[in-house]
C-alpha cells in the first residue's frame, strides 16, 4: 500500500505533537511514568494501534530526547550516571543542556 503526501504530514504533526509535548513534560521536571499517564495526543486516538503504541512511543521520544553521561567529580567519590538534555525549552534553569556540554579525552 502506497500512502498519501497527507498520510505522510500527518504522521509528522503526531510526531511533532509527541516531542513538543514530552519535551515540555521533561522540562518541568515529570518524570516518563507521569508522561505516560498524562499525554493523550487523543486527536490521533482513532488512528490504528494508537491505544497500543502510546505509552512506547512517549518513552521513544523521551530516551531520544535526553543521553547518559557518567561523570566523577573529585569530590563526589563515585561515579553517577545523569542525563542530559536535548530541545530544553528556553527559559528552564538545568544546567545539564546538551547543546552547551564538552567532552574532555
Amino acid at each position: 500500500m502506497l500512502f498519501k503526501k497527507s498520510d505522510v504530514a500527518e504522521a509528522r504533526r503526531f510526531f511533532e505533537d509527541l516531542v513538543a509535548s514530552v519535551s515540555a513534560g521533561m522540562a518541568s521536571g515529570k518524570p516518563l511514568e507521569e508522561l505516560k499517564r498524562t499525554i493523550l495526543l487523543e486527536k490521533y486516538g482513532g488512528w490504528a494501534y494508537y491505544a497500543r503504541l502510546r505509552e512506547d512511543n512517549i518513552e521513544a521520544a523521551y530516551n531520544n530526547l535526553k543521553i547518559q553521561v557518567l561523570d566523577q567529580w573529585e569530590d563526589q567519590g563515585e561515579v553517577k550516571q545523569r542525563p542530559i538534555w536535548f530541545n530544553r525549552p528556553k527559559g528552564t534553569k538545568r544546567s545539564n543542556d546538551a547543546s552547551k556540554f564538552y567532552v574532555i579525552e
